[in-house]
C-alpha cells in the first residue's frame, strides 16, 4: 500500500484560504517567500519569522482580542523557528490570539474552538 503523501506548506495554505474564502472572513496570506529580494524586503518592512496567515474579524469567543495571526505548518512539519516564536510572542502581547497549526485541518479545528462557523455548507 503507498504511503501517504503529506500536503506542501502552499497546499495547507490554499486549503485554509479557501475555507476561510467560503466562511466570508477578512483575511490573508502573509507572503514570507523572498528568495534573493530579500534586502529590498526588509526595507519595506519584512519581518523575519511573520506569520503565514491573519484573520481581522472579530473572534466570536473572545470579543477583546483583534484578530488571529496562524502558523501554518505541514501536518508533519517542524516546530516554529526561533523567529515564528518570537513573531507570536509579540503578537499575542500586543492583543492577537495566535495558532500554530499542523495542516489545514488542524487550523480549521483550532479556529473552530474560537467560535468560527467554518461548515462547508
Amino acid at each position: 500500500m503507498p504511503k501517504k503523501r503529506t500536503p506542501l506548506e502552499h497546499q495547507e495554505e490554499g486549503t485554509l484560504s479557501d475555507v476561510l474564502d467560503i466562511a466570508r472572513l477578512f483575511h490573508f496570506h502573509i507572503p514570507n517567500e523572498h528568495g534573493p529580494r530579500i534586502g529590498r524586503l526588509l526595507k519595506m518592512g519584512y519581518r523575519p519569522g511573520a506569520s503565514d496567515h491573519f484573520i481581522g474579524s472579530p473572534v466570536p469567543r473572545k470579543p477583546k482580542i483583534r484578530g488571529v495571526f496562524i502558523e501554518l505548518k505541514r501536518e508533519d512539519g517542524d516546530e516554529p523557528t526561533d523567529n515564528q516564536k518570537e513573531f507570536l510572542a509579540e503578537a499575542e502581547v500586543n492583543g492577537y490570539f495566535v495558532i500554530t497549526a499542523y495542516g489545514a485541518e488542524d487550523a480549521i479545528a483550532q479556529l473552530t474552538a474560537l467560535g468560527y462557523d467554518l461548515r462547508l455548507a
